[in-house]
């Protein structure tokens, strides 16, 4: 082979080479597109290691995510939380999505958890971060060594947001509903405990007028007694030094003394009268009565007994006819 040959073939190999590592030429604008439109990214196919576009779901699917979002929000915020705590929660979440939704600015969509509200009513509530971060949208980042929730500015995002706002205002009504019961319970069982705290005192105040008006008659009685010993005291004095030609007067009794020696005398009164009832001895047996009630030259004899002003046999003869 010539020394021309040899050139020719090697020039063409490295054309060759050169053609293989230069970068691809770019295809001509098609006369159709608009002179303003951009170019797709990765032309007309999307890479296949990516995930596909949002679509929106069908009817069915969406409501099958409003029920999901019910029952989160139930077993998350509503039962672990008290009454209170959940409509703090749920009330805040709404304004929250109200204002992304009717404002245009930025500021709405980013929520630093250092924020009161958010700590105080969101975050303080069990299930209430987990329920803004997974299932309104948002996402977290950290600005500042504070973490951040933000909210994109998708379609997806933003019919996320509606879905949980939707099911937060319709548990809203029947847990305001339920707070304002339990409030009404709270007031009621309240003026309960202030009606027998009233009573319990109202009672006290009696029972302490009840003692005190015994202690002042037992005082009023001490006294009495105290001059009546003293005046007797002095009158005796005053009779051994003249030698008794001055009598002492009786000592006078106090009221409840002479109460007590009333009821004992009717005490013993009554048991004279059942003595005299009775007629029994000693022993407790009756005594019997033979007499006749014509005298003792009766014409016959009949034989009785006196019991409580009755007699034996109906005021019969017992014996002969």
């Amino acid at each position: 082979m010539s020394s021309a040959a040899a050139d020719d073939a090697r020039a063409r190999r490295l054309a060759a080479i050169e053609a293989r590592l230069a970068p691809p030429a770019p295809e001509p604008a098609s006369s159709s597109a608009s002179p303003g439109a951009a170019t797709p990214l990765f032309g007309s196919r999307p890479p296949a290691h990516l995930p596909p576009a949002w679509t929106h779901p069908a009817p069915r699917e969406e409501n099958e995510r409003r029920r999901e979002l019910s029952r989160i929000l139930n077993r998350g915020i509503i039962r672990d939380s008290s009454y209170a705590q959940a409509v703090g929660c749920v009330e805040t979440l709404i304004k929250i999505a109200e204002n992304i939704q009717t404002h245009s600015d930025d500021k709405y969509r980013r929520l630093k958890t250092d924020n009161p509200a958010l700590k105080n009513k969101v975050f303080a509530a069990p299930g209430g971060r987990e329920f803004l971060a997974l299932h309104m949208g948002f996402r977290s980042e950290t600005h500042d060594f504070v973490q951040t929730f933000v909210l994109d500015r998708s379609e997806r995002r933003l019919y996320e947001l509606s879905l949980a706002t939707e099911a937060l205002r319709a548990a809203l009504p029947e847990l305001q509903s339920r707070l304002s019961t339990q409030n009404i319970g709270k007031v009621n069982a309240k003026a309960e405990e202030a009606r027998r705290a009233e009573a319990a005192k109202r009672l006290f105040e009696a029972d302490r007028e009840v003692v005190r008006e015994r202690v002042e008659r037992e005082r009023f009685a001490r006294e009495a007694r105290e001059k009546a010993a003293a005046e007797a005291a002095a009158r005796k004095a005053e009779h051994d030094a003249t030698g008794g030609l001055i009598e002492p007067e009786p000592a006078v009794r106090d009221e409840a003394a002479d109460k007590d020696g009333i009821e004992q005398d009717e005490d013993k009164t009554d048991e004279e009268e059942t003595d005299d009832d009775d007629e029994v001895d000693n022993k407790g047996d009756f005594r019997p009565d033979f007499s006749h009630p014509d005298g003792d030259d009766g014409p016959e004899i009949q034989y009785g007994t006196r019991h409580r002003g009755h007699r034996w046999g109906g005021g019969n003869k017992l014996g002969k006819e």
